[in-house]
């Protein structure tokens, strides 16, 4: 069976930790010993000079460069940026954000300079996806890049208040910080769960005292807390080695504006509580029977009074027509003395029967004003954010997961700080205990009919008693699976992806960039289903030809600037200035055409003209097996038997594993390239390297001609290698990039299949020496799933 997993093109990990490592030694050197900016003009001349660095499979590193190049001109341009970074300093907000940046920067003692140096380090740092959060990182890479003075102020606002706040459509919304930067490399599921078996053995306890905690008397609370800061100071640590902690933070605590809800009836908290009286072991049906059993008593006893001011009435009316008819001065003072009586008594009933009747209307209606309420204490006490480490759901590599929510309660207290994260059902079901409890006298306070001050005090008590059950929490997973179209599985009910506490959602772009951006009105998108990844670029390009040239003309004065779009499954930015794709939609002619004969035609007729030998199949072979496992290798290797007659790409690929692997090693390697081409390239080149004595693949030679340039350098030698080599015909013309994936190294671009020649959408680095094509998302471009791809195609419209 072929394993997949051993293909690794480029390590994204790799490129994050140089992004992070470059980021905060720049940054250091930028500060002076008060964490003033000095000498930005003289870093500025040595980055343009020296700034390119060349690496093993380096070849995006570039981007990191020209990043920090264009955030180094703009801190000269703009004057503003400068004295924002100044204010930045100590106190901060938190202590765990003070943890957090001094194991950045492996210090005890913070001091202003640090903070700074936080700031400016992340702003140098490019942005890059790491977990599937792409409805905040898109956005959050644009703001980063393109806006550095919000994204400043963003950062500060975090440090010093801990929160992020917005107001749109007239409601204020706020965000907490986030309270993890990620989860960090691939393996921190291995790194967790060794550093948390090691600490309980450290600190004497067992896994279940951190599911289920001892009373607040058990000596081991203590414990259980210090074991806690432990376990989140080496997740940081570990962190640290590959993501800058700040930056991570802020994109994380952006991705929250994705989810905010206006109403309290679409939080996810709201489905699991059972407000409605009709919804079994829920909330609102123990306030109902409460309720209707008092109503049912009040209007017993009102009907009682009601039949008992009947017969006083009666009684009144009697004795005064006895009245009219008195025989004697002592048969009147009588039937004065009995009426008076009897109009006593009839008032009595009276007033009995109204205050029933008052008192059945006030119950009656109570149940709105109790549930009104708390709907508005809820919404005050608890929120749903994003959490980056929220492992209900495991993302596939490059097929986005739904985006994690989960529930925290904030004790009714402002400072973020204080808030809690819920993590199981007991931390649930002792968060709706303390809300309870702690609401009661408000609610108290805020009724103004007194007999209801006493039936709160005995609903939250009965409320408090109910969420004990097994009833109540076992009926709230059944309302989750009800309100998500979910089967409830016969599985532990923690295990459900869907819980009170936590929720998987797809996150929606327009949500987070009208709260963010305080847009009241609808963005302008353009969306459609596509047939193939032909129809996705003509789709594309028709929509940029449709623009003004005031929208236009600002990608064609600056190629790194984005617009915002969105696959049914990913949100990622267009790229129209890059120049292959700026020609497509500023030609004039039939889209169609131009792609047929610009993109399709030409790399098609140059994958065909290449014949494989048998010496350069037995090559490839080799090649691609010192990619596999030793057993597969050889398995692969005995069995294969080289044709005599020369073999097209797809004649030779039929030899291999059908694997998008395969593909993505035929694109690398081909064309192969002869000693003599190679001898010739080199001798253009005036290197001191020898020739290779047998074919080459393309990649493989790119690398040879770049180990012997020196380590940095003033251009990007990647690219300017890899355009000679296109122009030598040494390699396929090259892919039309067209988008930033978000993720680590890569770019979306098309390109045609050297083995298929179809146009195919694929994942590739910047200069288009490696890349895989994009079989996560077949169904999404062959119209199998006929679901939008859709732009966003006025970027002023999410501009701050």
């Amino acid at each position: 069976m072929f394993n997949a997993g051993i293909f690794v093109m480029m390590d994204p990990e790799f490129f994050s930790t140089r992004c992070k490592e470059r980021s905060i030694a720049l940054a250091d050197e930028l500060l002076d010993e008060m964490g003033n900016l000095h000498q930005v003009k003289e870093a500025l001349s040595r980055l343009k000079k020296e700034g390119y660095i060349l690496a093993p499979l380096s070849y995006s590193d570039s981007d990191i460069t020209e990043h920090q190049v264009r955030v180094l001109e703009i801190l000269i341009a703009e004057p503003a940026l400068a004295q924002r970074l100044s204010s930045f300093g100590l106190p901060l907000c938190d202590r765990q954000i003070e943890n957090m940046i001094a194991i950045m920067f492996d210090t005890d003692q913070l001091t202003d300079r640090h903070v700074i140096w936080a700031a400016l380090s992340a702003l140098l740092c490019p942005l890059r996806q790491s977990v599937g959060s792409c409805f905040g990182t898109a956005p959050a890479i644009l703001i980063h890049e393109e806006q550095p003075l919000q994204f400043l102020e963003d950062i500060q606002m975090l440090l010093s208040r801990g929160h992020l706040t917005r107001t749109f459509a007239g409601t204020e919304f706020t965000v907490p910080i986030s309270p993890s930067p990620g989860l960090g490399g691939s393996d921190h599921r291995v790194f967790l769960e060794e550093a948390q078996t090691r600490l309980l053995k450290e600190f004497n306890l067992k896994a279940k005292d951190l599911i289920k905690p001892p009373t607040r008397q058990s000596p081991k609370l203590e414990k259980i807390e210090q074991l806690k800061m432990a376990l989140q100071k080496e997740k940081w640590h570990f962190v640290a080695k590959t993501d800058h902690l700040l930056l991570k933070t802020w994109e994380y605590t952006l991705a929250s504006f994705v989810d905010v809800k206006t109403e309290f009836s679409r939080w996810n908290l709201y489905s699991s509580l059972g407000l409605h009286a009709e919804e079994k072991g829920g909330i609102g049906e123990l306030v109902y029977v409460y309720l209707q059993q008092k109503l049912e008593e009040t209007n017993k006893k009102l009907n009682h009074f009601q039949q008992e001011y009947e017969i006083a009435f009666d009684q009144v009316r009697t004795t005064e027509s006895l009245m009219r008819g008195i025989s004697s001065e002592t048969e009147g003072r009588r039937l004065k003395a009995e009426h008076q009586a009897r109009v006593y008594h009839l008032r009595s009933c009276e007033e009995m029967r109204d205050h029933y009747h008052t008192r059945a209307q006030n119950t009656a209606n109570f149940f709105t004003f109790f549930l009104e309420n708390i709907d508005e204490k809820f919404q005050e006490h608890f929120q749903e954010v994003y959490d980056a480490e929220m492992q209900e759901v495991a993302p596939t590599p490059y097929d986005d997961s739904p985006a994690g929510f989960r529930l925290l309660y904030k004790h009714g207290r402002t400072h973020v700080g204080s808030w809690t994260f819920i993590h199981n059902s007991h931390e649930y079901i002792q968060a709706l205990r303390q809300f309870f409890i702690s609401i009661e006298n408000p609610l108290i306070e805020t009724c103004t009919w007194e007999e209801g001050k006493e039936e709160i005090s005995h609903l939250t008590t009965a409320i408090v008693h109910h969420l004990n059950t097994d009833e109540f929490l076992t009926s709230a997973f059944k309302r989750m699976a009800k309100a998500h179209r979910v089967r409830l599985q016969a599985i532990p009910l923690e295990q459900m992806e869907k819980k009170p506490w936590a929720y998987t959602s797809g996150g929606t772009l327009p949500t987070l960039l009208k709260t963010y951006f305080r847009r009241e009105g609808s963005l302008s998108e353009e969306a459609r289903w596509v047939e193939s990844p032909q129809d996705l670029l003509i789709f594309f390009l028709d929509i940029l030809k449709m623009l003004p040239p005031r929208i236009t003309q600002a990608f064609i004065e600056d190629s790194k600037k984005r617009m915002l779009a969105t696959s049914p499954t990913h949100v990622f930015s267009i790229l129209p200035g890059q120049e292959l794709f700026c020609k497509g939609w500023e030609d004039p002619g039939f889209t169609y055409t131009w792609v047929r004969d610009q993109i399709l035609h030409p790399r098609k007729h140059f994958y065909q003209k290449i014949r494989l030998e048998a010496h350069e199949q037995l090559l490839l072979i080799q090649a691609y097996a010192e990619k596999l496992p030793l057993l597969q290798a050889h398995e692969l290797q005995r069995q294969f038997v080289p044709s005599d007659k020369p073999l097209t790409i797809g004649a030779f690929r039929k030899k291999l594993p059908h694997t998008p692997q395969t593909d993505a090693f035929l694109y690398e390697m081909l064309p192969l390239i002869t000693p003599s081409q190679a001898e010739a390239l080199i001798q253009k080149l005036d290197l001191k390297i020898l020739a290779p004595y047998r074919p080459i693949g393309r990649r493989p030679f790119h690398d040879l001609l770049i180990s012997a340039y020196p380590s940095h350098q003033s251009t990007d030698l990647h690219t300017q290698l890899a355009t000679l080599m296109e122009n030598e015909t040494l390699a396929p013309p090259r892919p039309l990039l067209f988008a930033d994936t978000n993720w680590a190294k890569f770019y979306f671009s098309f390109l045609v299949n050297p083995a298929t020649l179809n146009l195919e959408l694929w994942r590739t680095d910047k200069i288009g020496l490696t890349g895989a094509p994009m079989r996560e998302w077949e169904h999404f471009v062959n119209g199998t799933v006929k679901e939008n791809w859709s732009v966003f195609f006025r970027p002023y419209e999410y501009q701050a």
